[in-house]
């Protein structure tokens, strides 16, 4: 496969295209089941899954530095430098300094959104659910999916795509949380509040060195307590 580089507006294109057909489901529903029965967390794992290999093989087509390739994973010339397969016990550690501080931010703006009466519909229709082992093990591997889908397209993808436009980094960055947290629309306004906030977080540790693993195990571990707390409320 011939990779090639865009810059400029093909890149902003390639973006939105990506985009559109990565996230359709943010525009056309596509999952036919009752949100978050057992049916409706194993088709939302089937799409995070296509997700990933969908930016992996745009992020090697299109030469994506940020996004690692097979060839990266497994390069024929023994001496090049490979990406890892497999998180580490430092990316686990940092996975969980990632999230306790995605916790805190959320703790101090819920103080936010409860001055302004701002409510998360999609945390109510989870409230009362029944964690049965069968869905506790369907949490934790849409957790796993979803922080690996979205670190891969809004903190490598998105943000590099940005970069190519002409943005500076930090900018790149805003811009990558502000689409991060527009993605999280079935959530209201305080939720795609939080969420922005929480993808410019996720981009600070990005920039300062902590590895794709780490983040997503981070965003895994805050999303998987999030959920089985709200299951629970």
């Amino acid at each position: 496969m011939k990779q090639c580089k865009l810059h400029g507006f093909p890149s902003l294109l390639l973006l939105v295209a990506a985009y559109m057909v990565t996230w359709a489901d943010l525009f056309v529903p596509l999952n036919p089941f009752s949100a978050f029965s057992s049916q409706w967390l194993l088709v939302s794992i089937g799409k995070n899954s296509l997700r990933i290999l969908m930016i992996l093989v745009l992020g090697h087509y299109f030469s994506f530095s940020s996004v690692p390739s097979y060839r990266s994973l497994f390069p024929k010339d023994p001496g090049a430098q490979r990406s890892r397969l497999f998180p580490e016990a430092k990316d686990m550690l940092d996975g969980l300094i990632i999230a306790g501080v995605a916790f805190g931010l959320v703790l101090l703006s819920s103080l936010i959104m409860m001055l302004f009466h701002f409510t998360n519909p999609l945390m109510l229709e989870m409230s009362g659910k029944r964690v049965t082992p069968q869905v506790f093990l369907e949490l934790a591997c849409l957790s796993f999916t979803v922080g690996y889908s979205e670190e891969l397209f809004f903190r490598c993808f998105a943000e590099e795509s940005f970069r190519n436009i002409g943005l500076p980094p930090y900018w790149a960055m805003g811009a990558g949380a502000l689409l991060f947290g527009l993605s999280h629309g079935a959530q209201g306004l305080g939720g795609m509040f939080v969420a922005a906030l929480l993808g410019l977080a996720f981009s600070l540790f990005r920039k300062n060195g902590k590895s794709l693993h780490a983040l997503a195990l981070g965003h895994a571990l805050y999303d998987f307590i999030t959920m089985l707390a709200a299951f629970n409320l």
